[in-house]
């Protein structure tokens, strides 16, 4: 199997040194389908050709850097196998700093999953592994994973300065375009969202989700929803 890629690639090793932008990496094997029974699996969506999570009735956690701000609906597929129906989104929020958005859905497409994933209060450390889920939406027809060791964090002054940190694929597996904004959990919390890599053996470089826990809560509570940290 194939585990799917980042639209945007960047060198972890090359963003902490010298900040140089690394050219776009090729699709390579390594991740695994998802079990059928995977419940963090199943609020994982395609949303404008990026991966994204339902964190809430009606907001999707996803990557920055894969929509404009504002006011720009678009199509978002559910089920682990592309089978969970479509639904529309109304607007997109970018936060302060970070490769981070959310997506509001529109107030007839409103989710109603049995339950929506736990947000990481703290920052990962090196040394952590979790479960890495993205979408190639091109190239395969069921979500995908793999594992990931946290290997440290920096700052991206391409999104004022926001927090991230870097995760070594421990199957082989590198991400391609789809998976930008796919989701990171470390022991059943989500961490990070996808934002950038460059190719094999080369680190996948992710948002960090608990720096912006404040924006994320103030954003859910516009609409009634509890963000869930």
């Amino acid at each position: 199997m194939r585990l799917k890629k980042i639209a945007f690639l960047l060198s972890a090793i090359a963003v902490a040194v010298t900040g140089a932008v690394a050219p776009q990496a090729n699709a390579v094997r390594g991740g695994h389908d998802v079990s059928p029974d995977d419940k963090k699996a199943q609020n994982i969506v395609i949303v404008g050709g990026c991966t994204g999570t339902v964190i809430s009735p009606h907001w999707v956690l996803a990557a920055k850097h894969c929509f404009r701000e504002g006011n720009h609906p678009m199509p978002i597929t559910t089920g682990i196998d592309k089978k969970g129906g479509r639904k529309g989104s109304q607007e997109t929020f970018y936060a302060p700093s970070g490769d981070i958005s959310l997506v509001r859905m529109s107030m007839y497409s409103a989710f109603d999953f049995d339950s929506y994933p736990q947000l990481a209060s703290e920052s990962p450390q090196a040394g952590q592994t979790g479960t890495f889920y993205g979408w190639d939406n091109r190239e395969h027809n069921y979500l995908q994973q793999s594992t990931a060791e946290v290997q440290g964090s920096y700052q991206d002054g391409s999104y004022s300065n926001g927090k991230m940190f870097v995760v070594h694929h421990q199957d082989g597996a590198y991400s391609k375009p789809g998976d930008s904004g796919g989701p990171l959990f470390i022991d059943g919390k989500l961490a990070g969202v996808a934002s950038a890599i460059s190719g094999n053996g080369v680190p996948l470089n992710l948002a960090d989700i608990a720096a912006q826990k404040e924006w994320i809560a103030e954003k859910l509570a516009t609409t009634g929803d509890t963000a869930n940290f």
